[in-house]
């Protein structure tokens, strides 16, 4: 009886050791999950634009430097609800919003002599992106209790985003300051994203994630307008003519060289990179 009685209690101390153990473990494959994180991107492109770079130009003779950016790229924000259709697959709508956008700065200097004399125009114009995106997806994992192995592959679909533009402009001939705020919006256009990560246990309902992502996306611009314009510290946006105010992009037609001062400006639409490549780190909560 005292063997049997040993037995038992041996028996139950060991399942009940097991049982809190397998407590403590996340269950990956809970239908209803939620992921927040942050992530930094890294801009894929390169442009001298008006873009990042810079352009010199001496009697005639031009020197640049082209550098990568991405309007998408810096410190941005993820909020994600997730649903496992099985251990394998699961589905996600993904949010994600520029916490922190890298700014870019590209300055154009033009030098000309006019009689014995040298002048110069210089222009630096800083531009940044906010972006507010929409990622419906696919997620490919493991199921794996302790450690999830996945794959995920997305649409981007653009809830908000735009540029805004500082131009300092100085000119030493007629000694003129001047500084434009322009503020941009885009044609709705549609982009792809994807993932490999790996989530790890870290209590019941908890578990850290962390992924390489990449995103690729890139917008037409659409329209563009002046939201401020000093000249020697002295206001001037009201004496501009709507011409000289807003812009107009388009992705096909005509443009004339004598424009109706009272229309905006019709110019032709061009991509702007979005696209980057970074890493994202959070929590994930299981629901």
């Amino acid at each position: 009886m005292k063997r049997f009685i040993l037995f038992n209690l041996i028996a139950f101390t060991s399942f009940s050791g097991n049982a809190q153990q397998a407590a403590k473990v996340t269950n990956p494959n809970k239908p209803f999950y939620m992921r927040v994180g942050l992530g930094y991107g890294l801009a894929m492109s390169g442009n001298v634009g008006n873009g990042n770079g810079t352009i010199v130009t001496v009697a005639n003779d031009e020197t640049f430097k082209v550098q990568p950016y991405s309007y998408g790229a810096g410190l941005s924000g993820t909020l994600a609800v997730g649903y496992n259709v099985n251990k394998n697959l699961g589905v996600e709508m993904i949010a994600t919003s520029t916490v922190a956008g890298k700014k870019y700065e590209y300055t154009s200097i033009y030098e000309f002599t006019s009689g014995g004399t040298t002048y110069a125009e210089k222009a630096v114009v800083t531009t940044y992106g906010n972006t507010l995106l929409l990622q419906p997806a696919i997620v490919v994992q493991s199921g794996g209790a302790k450690t999830n192995v996945y794959a995920r592959m997305g649409v981007i679909v653009p809830i908000m985003n735009s540029l805004a533009s500082d131009v300092d402009y100085s000119e030493n001939m007629n000694n003129n300051v001047e500084k434009t705020t322009e503020e941009y919006s885009m044609y709705f256009s549609l982009g792809a994203s994807g993932a490999v990560g790996a989530s790890f246990n870290l209590s019941y309902n908890l578990r850290l994630y962390t992924e390489l992502c990449l995103v690729s996306y890139s917008p037409y611009l659409a329209k563009g307008s002046r939201t401020s314009y000093t000249r020697n510290g002295v206001e001037y946006l009201s004496y501009l003519s709507l011409k000289d105010r807003e812009i107009e992009f388009k992705k096909s037609g005509t443009i004339t060289s004598s424009q109706d001062p009272d229309k905006p400006t019709v110019a032709q639409t061009q991509a702007i990179p979005f696209s980057n490549m970074g890493i994202n780190a959070g929590i994930v909560i299981q629901l």
